[in-house]
């Protein structure tokens, strides 16, 4: 990387060249003159300031890391010591879901130590800009699958109330099972098989090595239809608690509020439009991690649980804001 060119610059070596022509054939920008750089991104100025976002940056992602491993560790000690709680198949999902989730910020200290993350792309070379495309390609898989394994967890949670309620609410949290793997699978495969060939997907030095453009997906389109998918089974899965225990043969004094507090939890979902749409990926990480265990009980005695769980919800700015219980 010490020989490469900065970003704006002409490119210094063949690899310089390649991942400029990468970038550009990712853009559909395919007739461009890659001898020239990335003309139209931001040109260095004459007195450039010093404004690295590093630290600020370096100190969120710790946060976020904490704010996901410290409820998961709980819980699992909860489920494991607590007199009323059982340790099932929803807390090995949102185990995995957490774990996988963490190498979400993992990756970003990553990038801020050997990319240009951080800083002014002017003050990054073409040789970080390609390892920074590797890393944003990994980032958006582990982003989908970790929202689907913890939508994984809180179909299980929901299958463990339906069998006090009817076969019916069964079938129909077995059936919703299916289209959450489906989600899963559909997400990996897609982003996996966006280009061909597969390499460019992530690597835009090869990308540009190559003879003829590759031909890729819209990416608009998957962001669209995941998104869109996601959504409507966020809102299923907020709603389902709520009737299913409606039907749930118990007491009246315990079930008021269980049902008020799965209400209140539904107000301040991270699956709300304004914060899907503003929220950075890792905000949500946290925020669908939350949500996970404010959704997480022992059957009937779920309100046990629920008032140990603090809740993260978003303002519509996208802000992470912290509401406790």
């Amino acid at each position: 990387m010490v020989n490469s060119a900065f970003v704006g610059e002409p490119p210094a070596t063949d690899d310089d060249f390649y991942i400029v022509r990468g970038i550009l054939r990712t853009y559909g920008l395919n007739n461009l003159n890659a001898s020239a750089g990335l003309a139209f991104s931001i040109q260095r100025p004459e007195n450039p300031p010093n404004e690295s976002k590093k630290p600020a940056i370096l100190a969120g992602v710790i946060l976020v890391i904490l704010a996901i491993v410290v409820p998961t560790v709980a819980r699992v000690i909860i489920r494991l010591k607590g007199a009323r709680t059982q340790f099932g198949a929803d807390d090995l999902a949102i185990i995995a879901a957490a774990s996988l989730a963490v190498s979400y910020p993992c990756i970003v200290i990553a990038m801020l130590a050997q990319t240009g993350a951080g800083r002014h792309t002017y003050e990054s070379t073409y040789e970080e800009y390609n390892l920074y495309f590797y890393y944003l390609s990994v980032c958006r898989i582990i982003f989908y699958v970790s929202v689907g394994l913890i939508k994984v967890s809180i179909t299980l949670f929901v299958r463990r109330l339906a069998d006090r309620a009817s076969k019916k609410w069964r079938l129909f949290a077995d059936i919703f099972l299916g289209t959450v793997v489906i989600y899963i699978l559909l997400a990996i495969f897609w982003f996996v098989f966006t280009c061909n060939p597969i390499q460019f997907a992530w690597d835009k030095k090869f990308g540009g090595s190559l003879d003829k453009p590759p031909v890729c997906i819209d990416t608009g389109l998957q962001n669209k239809f995941l998104s869109s998918m996601h959504v409507a089974q966020s809102i299923v899965l907020l709603l389902a608690p709520i009737i299913i225990l409606w039907y749930v043969k118990i007491n009246t004094a315990k079930k008021s509020p269980s049902l008020l507090h799965l209400a209140c939890r539904r107000h301040n979902s991270p699956w709300r439009t304004s914060s899907t749409n503003n929220g950075h990926y890792y905000q949500r990480f946290v925020l669908a991690i939350h949500i996970r265990h404010a959704l997480d009980g022992p059957g009937p005695d779920i309100r046990h649980t629920y008032r140990l769980t603090p809740c993260f919800g978003c303002s519509d700015n996208g802000d992470v804001e912290l509401h406790q219980d």
